[in-house]
This record gives structure tokens, sequence and C-alpha cells, in this order.
């Protein structure tokens, strides 16, 4: 688009934005008409890769350009006029938006999958620990290895009924009645 020096006729440069369909960057805040990239080429100042939205009702969603503007000038360096060159960005921007979405959208798993990891951390830890203890107390009560082995399978056995149980309600709670008795019915002793 070429535009000649400011004019206060109907159709100057600023009175593209009286309809009010041209908007800054935020694609809400719309353009006064000598905040247009060329209306300030035509005053004499450059303008490099301004993002602005263009509504129309054929496109909703509007369309996003890039506007560069450039004074044009005469013999003497005077402005006499402005030059904008316009890229359709749209689906750069869509493209970009995308890519953002994609890349929260992986943050938030990574974090989900880090606190999972730290909770299975958490309860390998206090498994590890509930045996040791288990052999701790047991190694106090039995004298013989058989014996020993006996009591240790019982009671691995009710921990890993114990586990199932839970597994199975999704650890939700459970009434401690119901759980001990299922415990001691599991055990062998």
């Amino acid at each position: 688009i070429i535009a000649g020096p400011p004019n206060p006729a109907p159709h100057s440069v600023e009175s593209c934005a009286e309809p009010g369909y041209l908007f800054k960057s935020d694609g809400v805040t719309p353009y006064r008409g000598e905040e247009l990239p060329l209306s300030r080429a035509v005053r004499g100042e450059s303008v490099d890769q301004e993002e602005m939205l263009i509504s129309h009702r054929d496109r909703p969603q509007g369309v996003w350009i890039s506007a560069t503007a450039r004074p044009l000038r005469d013999e003497a360096g005077n402005p006499a006029g402005g030059v904008l060159v316009a890229r359709d960005t749209t689906e750069r921007r869509r493209v970009e938006e995308v890519l953002r979405n994609s890349e929260r959208h992986h943050r938030e798993a990574a974090e989900h999958n880090r606190l999972l990891i730290r909770e299975l951390e958490h309860r390998v830890r206090n498994n590890l620990a509930g045996l040791l203890g288990l052999v701790a107390v047991m190694q106090e009560r039995v004298t013989d290895v058989k014996s020993f082995g006996r009591a240790m399978e019982s009671r691995l056995r009710a921990m890993a009924h114990v586990q199932q149980m839970l597994a199975t309600t999704r650890w939700r709670a459970l009434d401690l009645q119901q759980l001990i008795e299922s415990v001691i019915s599991a055990m062998d002793f």
C-alpha cells in the first residue's frame, strides 16, 4: 500500500481506522487513525513488523498481519508519502498457539509424572522400612530358620493382602474392622 502526504479528505490514511476493524497486537485495542503504521510512515516514522489484527465479517477469527512501513521522501528529504508492506501471519500465530498449548500440556504431564514418581518412591521406602522392621521383630520371636521363614511368609502375605485391598478401592479409606479381619484371615499363624 502506498499513500501520499497527510490529507484531511474523507479518504485519508487515518480514515481507515474509523470502521473499528483494525486492532493492536493485543487483538482488542482498536487503532486510532494517527497510530496506524502507514499514517506514521506518511508523517516520517519508520515502523518495523508491527503485529495487528484485521477483523472482518468473512473471517470471524480475523487476519493477523505484520506491518512494516517506511516514509517516502521528496528530493529535499521532506515526507512525501509512505509505503506499507503487510505479511499475513495468521497461520504462524495459529501454529505458535498450538505449540504453546502443546508445551503447556507436556509440562503439566511431566509435572504429574514427577509427582507420581515421588509418591511411588515414598511408598517403596515405606514398604522397605516395614519389611526391615518386620525382619527385626521376627528375629527376636523365632529360634530357627524354618519358623522364621513361615512367620515372614505369613506376614508378607498379609501385607500383600492389604496392598491389594487398598488398590481395589483405589486407595480410598477402608473400614478398620473389615481391614483387620481380612488381614487376620490372610495370615497363617
